[in-house]
């Protein structure tokens, strides 16, 4: 089972999921990691007027898992993703919500939206659509065939994007 979060390290660098499946590496708990911990989610879910929330939901597919922090909704669900802190840059979080989403949506109920709430607000409000899924899907498939392969995947970073990974030490394809 491919954990959810390994999508979310794609956006930062291709070689970083097969850095941590194949190679057993134990990444260590960040500051916004042990935060995030923290989160009121029955809070969230008032300040989103969610009806029926769900906490903490376990999901999988024969392919991937995670832990969905909300499911709100009856017929049609909500699924958010909470963050404590605010980032310029959340790509990789968006990645996380919308494979969320597509769990949710493939495993429990029809998804019509995917909120990322993240420093006490709505940063992402997204109607789930086909198009969502089918990259969501795309992705699957990109992560399952690096993770399938001996070798690292190849990617063509500059030394700049390296310098402030904490991989680079570790990573067999580094420029640094």
């Amino acid at each position: 089972m491919i954990p959810v979060t390994l999508l979310k390290q794609m956006d930062f660098c291709e070689a970083i999921p097969w850095i941590i499946q194949r190679m057993s590496y134990q990444e260590p708990d960040t500051f916004s990691l042990i935060k995030g911990r923290e989160i009121n989610l029955n809070d969230v879910a008032k300040k989103l007027n969610l009806e029926n929330p769900k906490f903490e939901v376990f999901v999988s597919d024969s392919i991937i898992s995670g832990k969905v922090d909300i499911i709100g909704g009856k017929n049609r669900l909500i699924v958010v993703e909470a963050k404590e802190f605010h980032r310029r840059s959340f790509l990789h979080f968006r990645t996380q919500l919308l494979a969320y989403a597509y769990l949710v949506n493939k495993e429990i109920a029809p998804v019509e939206r995917a909120i990322l709430f993240m420093g006490n607000k709505i940063e992402l409000d997204i109607k789930l659509d086909k198009t969502h899924l089918e990259a969501v899907e795309n992705k699957i498939q990109k992560l399952k065939s690096i993770l399938d392969s001996e070798d690292p995947p190849v990617v063509n970073r500059d030394k700049k994007d390296c310098i402030s990974c904490q991989y680079r030490r570790i990573c067999p394809v580094t420029s640094y």
